[in-house]
């Protein structure tokens, strides 16, 4: 997904991927363009846990520039890139059913209005073991 912070300050834009809605399961790739940070999250039964904590990262493009996410999976790992850059990994992700992906906005509390903006978002079904 193509994913910018459209006003300012900026906060976290992200993708969410490997979503189950029937067991309310998912990660979150997301990047925090004021802080220029990257981090992965879990949703399990609607509880979010911090899987990789905020990372700072050259990659991840400041203020209104569009970063490129993408989680590209092979087999039970799962490859994280900003920008083509691979940033990090998930492994030992194993799913045996049909999986969503979206995309996510997350505001700071004192902002009144969340302004991201998503574009060239691609799901691509082709599995590779």
């Amino acid at each position: 997904v193509d994913a910018y912070w459209a006003g300012s300050p900026g906060n976290f834009v992200g993708l969410l991927f490997e979503a189950d809605e029937t067991n309310n399961n998912a990660y979150l790739f997301a990047v925090n363009t004021d802080s220029r940070v990257w981090l992965v999250s879990e949703v399990r039964n609607g509880t979010l846990s911090m899987l990789i904590p905020p990372t700072g990262n050259d990659a991840v493009l400041p203020g209104n520039a569009v970063n490129r996410l993408s989680a590209i999976r092979t087999g039970d790992f799962i490859r994280l890139q900003i920008n083509g850059i691979p940033v990090g990994e998930l492994r030992g992700v194993r799913s045996d059913k049909l999986v969503l992906a979206g995309v996510a906005v997350a505001s700071y509390t004192h902002q009144t209005i969340t302004e991201a903006r998503f574009d060239n978002f691609i799901y691509n079904l082709t599995y590779t073991e």
